[in-house]
């Protein structure tokens, strides 16, 4: 027997939709003129019927066996990894007492994730509660933030060698931590997104098919984050050795950070705007910008090795590997600027506009 009954959709009143209930799912479940049923939104877009009055569905608890995690980071990534999948309760226990080594990895876990706070400890468990409430964190503004925190981090990094003060370099160590924060709960909301698709539009998600190109966006940002913290361990490694670099190099990076900040400011403009004109001009700078920072990278670089003015050739050639790496950090977010700028071509097209309509 088939559990397929196809209905046809009645129009009742002026604007009310219906559609009658088979008759031997009435008999099997007993349902009487008048008695109530509850209609359940399913995250493929599809309803689900129950008699009477149906009780929401709670995420069930995600228990962690510490005893089982014996690799190094094995139990904070466990439980970064829950909070990202969407879990709202973690309960962490061992068979025995959980040992000083355990507890800490735990609570340092803990802190890295925005929302997440340790509600209940014993000797043999932790119990790790989630206090988000995933509709107050639009997507475009998680996007938002962590292009403001990344490009912080860039221009930390440039100050650094421009201003030779150390502080500068190590502050984008800190703020990656930030970083992190942000990466982790954007991942969250659009795993929730891809879940609950009654929920994906409160959150900012008008097309479900935009999630992958969000999480790609995302995984991008979050890349040149760690290509900045990179940067700057390059710019400490310069000032350690108490390098002078030589003005026309100075003046030539800086022109091209500032190009290369633009670039990835545009990018995420014409994203959040749905912007096809900004998005094409990004793509077309892009190709031409990193071709340029990967010449100046190697050039640059090797006039550092044969000039014999910077030290024995072990520190001349550190020096070109600390510049050789800065720069290419440069190029490397140029590079994910364009594929994000590609992002944004596709989602603009999207919509209806002067430039680009359907014709029926």
């Amino acid at each position: 027997m088939s559990n397929i009954d196809v209905r046809k959709v009645q129009m009742v009143g002026y604007s009310t939709l219906s559609v009658s209930l088979p008759k031997d799912w009435v008999r099997e479940v007993g349902v009487k003129p008048g008695d109530v049923v509850s209609i359940v939104r399913l995250e493929d877009g599809s309803l689900r019927l129950h008699p009477g009055i149906a009780k929401e569905e709670r995420p069930p608890k995600r228990v962690v066996n510490v005893d089982r995690c014996n690799e190094p980071g094995l139990l904070k990534r466990v439980i970064v990894g829950l909070y990202i999948i969407g879990a709202e309760t973690i309960v962490v226990t061992s068979k025995g007492n959980l040992n000083p080594s355990q507890l800490e990895e735990i609570k340092t876990a803990v802190q890295k994730l925005n929302g997440f706070g340790i509600v209940e400890q014993t000797s043999t468990t932790v119990t790790i509660q989630s206090f988000l409430d995933p509709t107050k964190f639009p997507i475009d503004g998680l996007l938002r933030r962590l292009h403001t925190v990344t490009t912080y981090m860039l221009e930390a990094s440039m100050k650094a060698i421009l201003e030779k003060k150390k502080e500068y370099a190590q502050e984008v160590v800190l703020v990656e931590e930030e970083m992190d924060k942000i990466y982790w709960m954007t991942v969250r909301q659009l795993l929730f997104a891809s879940k609950r698709l009654d929920a994906a539009k409160k959150i900012g998600i008008e097309n479900v098919l935009n999630i992958a190109g969000n999480r790609l966006v995302t995984k991008l940002a979050e890349k040149v984050g760690d290509y900045a913290e990179n940067m700057a361990m390059m710019a400490l490694s310069l000032l350690d050795a108490g390098v002078e670099l030589k003005q026309s190099h100075i003046e030539e990076i800086s022109r091209l950070f500032k190009e290369v900040v633009e670039l990835y400011a545009l990018s995420f403009s014409s994203l959040l705007n749905r912007d096809t004109v900004q998005a094409n001009r990004a793509i077309e700078r892009s190709g031409r910008l990193e071709k340029e920072l990967n010449e100046a990278s190697f050039r640059i670089s090797q006039q550092y090795i044969s000039d014999t003015s910077y030290g024995d050739p072990a520190k001349r050639a550190s020096i070109a590997f600390s510049l050789r790496s800065f720069l290419q950090g440069l190029a490397q977010t140029v590079n994910f600027t364009g594929t994000i700028s590609e992002v944004a071509m596709n989602r603009s097209l999207e919509t209806e506009s002067l430039l680009c309509a359907t014709e029926v």
